[in-house]
C-alpha cells in the first residue's frame, strides 16, 4: 500500500518538524511518502526545514508565496503525481496533529484491504472541543449555507457567531467525551458510517475519490475545504466514512480570536459567499 502525507507550513515549523517525525516513527510496512509544502514566503525558513529531508522519504517543496490549504495540497499532489503512479490514499494533515497508535498507517491498510470509501474519517480528539468524527453527518439546507454567507459578510456579526458556536462545541465535546469514555467501559465501540462531510484538519482521501473524478479544486483561498470535498463526493456519490477505529489528537484551539485579523475575516467571509452561490446555488 502507498500512502502520501502533505502537510501545509505557515510560519509553524515546531510543529511540522513534530509531525512529520510522528509520521515517520509510525510502523508501517508500505510505501510511505511525506511532502511538506512551505507556504511562507522567504526561503530562508525552507532552509530550517530542510534537515527532516535527510530521510529519503522526505521532501521539503514551495512555491515561493502562500497557496492556501488546499492550493499547497494540489501543488504537492502535482509534483507527486509527476514521477510516482497515483497513492493508495493522500493524507492531507494541519500541523498540529498527533499520533496516540503507532500502527496508525497500519490499521487504515487493514481495515480497507478490500473496499475503499472516498474518503475515511477518523475520531479527532481536541482537549478544547472534545471528539469529533466528522464536521458535519448531515447535509446542510439551502437556507443554512446562505444565512453563514450573511453572517459572515460582517465582521461584528462574524465574531458573535463564533463565541456562540465555540459554546456550543465546547459543551457538544465535553458531552461526547462522556460518552466515549462510557463506551470504552461499557462495550464495543461505534460502528463505522456514512456522514456528509469529514473535519478539514485530517483528511484521508482514497484513491477511489480521484479515480472517481474528484479534485482538490475548491474556489476559495481558504476555509470551507471540508463543504467542497463533502459536496463533490455526493456529485459523484462516493462514500465518506467516519470510522472510530481509527484516532488522531489535534491541538488546534476553536476561537474567536482568528477573526481579529481582518485578512483572515475576508478569507471566511469570501469562502461562505462561494459555498453558498456555487455549491447551494440549486440545493
Amino acid at each position: 500500500m502507498k500512502v502520501l502525507v502533505i502537510v501545509v507550513n505557515y510560519y509553524c515549523e515546531p510543529l511540522v518538524y513534530s509531525f512529520v517525525n510522528g509520521v515517520l516513527a509510525q510502523r508501517f510496512t508500505g510505501e510511505l511518502r511525506v511532502l511538506i509544502v512551505d507556504n511562507n514566503s522567504t526561503p530562508s525558513r525552507v532552509v530550517r526545514l530542510s534537515d527532516l529531508a535527510s530521510d529519503d522519504r522526505v521532501e521539503v517543496l514551495s512555491a515561493g508565496l502562500n497557496l492556501g490549504y488546499f492550493g499547497a495540497a494540489r501543488f504537492a499532489l502535482k509534483h507527486y503525481l509527476g514521477s510516482h503512479k497515483p497513492p493508495d490514499w493522500t493524507i492531507l494533515s494541519n500541523p498540529d496533529i498527533t499520533f496516540p497508535n503507532l500502527s496508525f498507517f497500519s490499521l487504515l491498510a487493514d481495515l480497507y484491504s478490500t473496499t475503499q470509501p472516498a474518503l475515511v474519517v477518523p475520531t479527532i480528539e481536541n482537549d478544547h472541543y472534545g471528539a469529533t468524527g466528522g464536521l458535519m453527518s448531515n447535509r446542510p439546507s439551502r437556507a443554512r449555507m446562505t444565512f453563514y454567507k450573511v453572517v459572515f459578510s460582517n465582521i461584528a456579526t462574524a465574531m458573535a457567531y463564533y463565541a456562540l458556536s465555540y459554546l456550543k462545541r465546547r459543551l457538544i465535546g465535553l458531552v461526547a467525551v462522556v460518552s466515549m469514555r462510557s463506551r470504552q467501559h461499557s462495550g464495543p465501540e461505534e460502528d463505522p458510517r456514512v456522514i456528509y462531510a469529514p473535519h478539514g484538519s485530517f483528511l484521508i482521501f482514497g484513491r477511489r475519490y480521484f479515480d472517481a473524478g474528484g479534485t482538490l479544486n475548491h474556489g476559495a483561498f481558504l476555509f470551507g475545504e471540508e463543504v467542497f470535498v463533502a459536496e463533490t463526493a455526493r456529485r459523484l456519490q462516493v462514500p465518506i466514512v467516519y470510522d472510530p477505529r481509527l484516532t488522531v489528537r489535534h491541538a488546534g484551539k476553536a476561537t474567536t480570536s482568528i477573526l481579529r485579523n481582518r485578512s483572515i475575516a475576508q478569507y471566511v467571509k469570501e469562502s461562505s459567499a462561494y459555498l453558498a452561490d456555487d455549491l447551494f446555488a440549486e440545493s
